[in-house]
């Protein structure tokens, strides 16, 4: 697994379509969140941004969504872009099922540190790391981990409607 130093360049602003990696908390209200969530942009707002993060999904469902969202990926002015809004014309189709679990909302002010814009050329390769880590909230403001494998197993129940 590489660095986020490696893997990409600290940015300032969180810019539509492109895919960040950084260090978040999410307020105690929210039952579950990823510490290090891998985000593909697909809206921003000024004090939020949404996205698809899909350490929600474990490996091999990452692998059947990302050539899904591949058509998606647009190479423009040196560089790669997801083209959102084209994307969220037919998200809630059958066909993406997967992705609708993967949208979350982050906000901006629950980032902690830095945040990094992954390179351009290893989006893919970004996507199949182990660098989820959820957590949720507890008493007062502690934490408990929660396995991988069950957010995993409840985002595919979400998928299919159960």
């Amino acid at each position: 697994m590489l660095s986020l130093n490696k893997t990409g360049k600290v940015a300032g602003n969180i810019l539509l379509g492109r895919m960040y990696s950084y260090k978040y908390f999410a307020l105690p209200e929210e039952p579950l969140f990823d510490l290090f969530p891998i985000v593909l942009v697909t809206d921003v707002s000024s004090k939020w941004f949404e996205g698809l993060n899909l350490h929600y999904l474990d490996i091999e469902r990452r692998r059947e969504l990302f050539p899904l969202l591949n058509k998606f990926i647009k190479k423009r002015d040196g560089g790669k872009y997801f083209v959102a809004n084209e994307f969220k014309k037919i998200l809630y189709t059958k066909t993406f099922r997967l992705a609708q679990v993967c949208l979350k909302r982050y906000r901006k002010s629950n980032i902690i540190g830095r945040n990094f814009r992954i390179k351009d050329e290893i989006w893919e390769s970004m996507l199949y790391e182990d660098r989820e880590r959820f957590l949720s909230y507890t008493s007062g403001s502690s934490f408990r981990t929660i396995k991988s494998p069950f957010v995993w197993r409840e985002s595919l129940r979400k998928s299919r409607g159960m």
